[in-house]
């Protein structure tokens, strides 16, 4: 995997976290 592979998968995770924190408000 590229950098650039790396980045978005942990980008992906941090959205998905965010959106999962914000629907259970």
């Amino acid at each position: 995997a590229t950098r650039y592979d790396k980045l978005a998968a942990n980008f992906l995770g941090f959205v998905k976290l965010a959106s999962i924190m914000l629907w259970l408000k």
